[in-house]
């Protein structure tokens, strides 16, 4: 059975459109299944550094970690991820609106933790995710460009990770073949079946004094490392 996904404590007010709204979530979330499972069961993924020395990192780590990539890279996480033990597999995160839920089901139906923040509270977003890190510790994966445009670092992240005092894991999975959608300065890619998916990571990253430069150069560093053009912007 898919494990639920987890909803922040805090007090919110409740949309009364989103009961509306469920069938269509409920579409998105099944036909974002549908179309990574074959790539889920059949990829080749190589990770570089080795991937046991990240699970190591994740198990003995004394603080919440953040593993952060450019939004464009999520569909192919799910398959980077896939062989990760589930006790310590990083937990998406993601807010109650529907554009963020249509990969939350999705992400729990690959035995993947979510945790959601509620947007229509008292207790501000930024001190939800915060309070949630230094209770639990846990490891979570974070689009640091997600919303757009591309390649721009949203400021509310490393302010989060001041605050909870986490470690940054700077990330990118690049899949090949992939189908790629793009709009004005975005892209999203969707993993092929049988596609080879190269795993990277860098350098762990003080969440108290990382900066956006510091954080977009690792991961443009990574970037530089995958085989031909990403297209990612400001890369």
């Amino acid at each position: 059975m898919p494990r639920p996904v987890r909803f922040s404590d805090a007090p919110y007010r409740r949309n009364p459109f989103d009961v509306l709204l469920e069938p269509l979530v409920y579409a998105a979330n099944l036909t974002f299944a549908c179309c990574l499972y074959p790539a889920w069961r059949t990829a080749r993924v190589r990770w570089e550094p080795d991937a046991a020395r990240l699970m190591q990192l994740f198990k003995e780590r004394s603080q919440p970690i953040m593993c952060f990539a450019w939004h464009a890279y999520e569909l192919n996480s799910f398959c980077a991820f896939r062989d990760f033990p589930r006790d310590i597999v990083p937990i998406p995160m993601g807010h109650d609106g529907p554009q963020s839920r249509a990969l939350q089901q999705t992400a729990t139906w690959f035995d993947f933790p979510v945790w959601v923040y509620r947007r229509r509270s008292q207790v501000p977003p930024k001190t939800q995710i915060i309070n949630f890190l230094k209770a639990e510790r846990p490891v979570i994966g974070v689009f640091v460009d997600s919303g757009g445009p591309d390649g721009q670092i949203r400021p509310g992240f490393l302010e989060v990770a001041r605050a909870a005092e986490a470690l940054l894991i700077p990330m990118t999975w690049h899949a090949k073949p992939a189908l790629v959608l793009r709009s004005p300065g975005r892209r999203f890619c969707f993993p092929a079946p049988f596609a080879r998916v190269q795993a990277y990571y860098g350098l762990p990253i003080n969440g108290v004094s990382a900066t956006p430069d510091s954080c977009r150069d690792a991961l443009q560093e990574l970037e530089g490392r995958i085989d031909g053009p990403t297209g990612i912007a400001g890369s």
